[in-house]
């Protein structure tokens, strides 16, 4: 398990293999949280390997969690934001920001692409062309309710064939609440004499 503060980032990857033929109502769920708000959901890109027949509009749909309007960040120390956002400033921050300017005061903690039906014409027997792959981050938003070593689950999951087969992926970190212990090195000259 990795270790994970407030404001930590995540990158995910999902790839899922196609059969040849027509899989019927494919459906991709990523939950960073699920029954309290922990993570929330930040950038996502999918790509689709040539045998496969997606429609090329479908687009990913954020959903906001229940309490959004309720969450809100722990009152830590300074020094522990300026430790953080040294570090990511430039990806975290600036995509946080836009994303809490653009939803409205909203945070993201499920989404969903519906894919409907896809074909796979399996002309090209490579691997990656019958895969579609979905890479993803979350973001550490809230520590509210947790304890210091807490498990917490990234999960997706995929429905097809109208809901009838279902796959569930999770990923378990381990939440810290307590400020990073940051490591101060000394700075050391080496002195010549002539």
């Amino acid at each position: 398990m990795t270790d994970l503060y407030i404001g930590s980032k995540v990158a995910f990857t999902l790839t899922v293999a196609f059969p040849a033929g027509v899989t019927n109502e494919v459906i991709v769920e990523i939950l960073p949280s699920t029954n309290v708000t922990i993570m929330a959901i930040g950038a996502v890109s999918m790509t689709r390997g040539a045998n496969l027949d997606i429609d090329p509009n479908t687009k990913f749909v954020y959903h906001p969690s229940d309490d959004s309007k309720d969450v809100s960040l722990p009152q830590l120390s300074w020094s522990y934001y300026v430790v953080h956002l040294i570090s990511f400033l430039m990806s975290t921050f600036i995509f946080l920001f836009n994303l809490y300017l653009q939803s409205a005061y909203k945070i993201f903690t499920r989404g969903v692409y519906n894919f409907s039906d896809v074909t796979n014409s399996n002309t090209n027997p490579t691997d990656s062309e019958n895969n579609l792959v979905i890479n993803y981050e979350a973001y550490v938003v809230s520590l509210e309710g947790l304890t210091d070593g807490d498990t917490h689950w990234v999960s997706a999951g995929i429905e097809y064939n109208n809901s009838y087969n279902v796959w569930i992926g999770q990923v378990s970190y381990t939440m810290k609440t307590s400020n990073p212990v940051s490591q101060v090195f000394p700075v050391c000259c080496v002195f010549t004499t002539m």
